[in-house]
């Protein structure tokens, strides 16, 4: 696995690559399936990774924070779940 402090700059190495594969994913991979396959291999990669190591998956991209940890992560914002929910959009 690349250490948390290389993902940018492995990633930038690869950013034309990773465009053109986006485009074909969105022409031609059904979204529900691939939905699913993410998800399964995010928690196959995560299942043993402490995520407040870092948080830089949370800069860079859109995710979800799962239902388990709202009001774990809303406590350490000093915010309501409710508030919480309302900005994640």
């Amino acid at each position: 696995m690349i250490a948390p402090r290389k993902v940018k700059f492995e990633a930038k190495k690869k950013e034309n690559e990773n465009i053109e594969f986006r485009t074909f994913l969105k022409c031609n991979a059904d979204e529900k399936e691939l939905d699913e396959q993410f998800k399964k291999l995010h928690e196959e990669l995560f299942a043993n990774y402490d995520c407040r190591r870092c948080r830089n998956c949370c800069k860079m991209y859109c995710g979800s924070i799962p239902e388990e940890d709202l009001e774990k992560d809303a406590e350490y914002l000093e915010i309501t779940e409710e508030e919480l929910i309302n900005s994640l959009g």
